[in-house]
């Protein structure tokens, strides 16, 4: 069974109270899919402090920089499709079909995002050169 962690600050970080919890699939109560972790207040706080001092770097980075990352997730989320489905199946006791709508809608909108560093809207500065 997979033991989940907080990714925080680039790197996967059990709970500060070391607790984890089970993800029982609601269609298969005996089924644990995994253990997630049960963060505290402590967690959050240490994973905005993380995003803050990330920002610069990020608000830095050319939008069309950015958008490829955003096209790397959308690539991965569309070879693991049925993976995601599957998991999110489990998770939540959807049907499979009810799943991969919902990671398609995912993948629509990672895709949508990605685009906007492209989008020529408002007052714009050449940010690549």
């Amino acid at each position: 069974m997979r033991t989940l962690n907080n990714f925080i600050d680039g790197q996967w970080r059990p709970p500060s109270n070391a607790t984890h919890l089970p993800d029982i699939n609601p269609a298969d109560t005996e089924e644990i899919v995994a253990k997630a972790p049960s963060s505290q207040a402590a967690d959050s706080v240490m994973a905005v402090e993380a995003a803050e001092r990330a920002y610069p770097a990020w608000r830095a980075t050319p939008a069309p920089q950015r958008g490829q990352l955003l096209y790397r997730v959308q690539r991965r989320m569309e070879a693991r499709r049925r993976e995601l489905a599957e998991v999110l199946t489990r998770e939540e006791g959807k049907t499979l079909a009810e799943s991969a709508g919902e990671i398609q809608r995912a993948i629509n909108v990672v895709e949508f995002y990605a685009g906007e560093g492209r989008r020529l809207l408002g007052e714009t500065i050449p940010s690549e050169l």
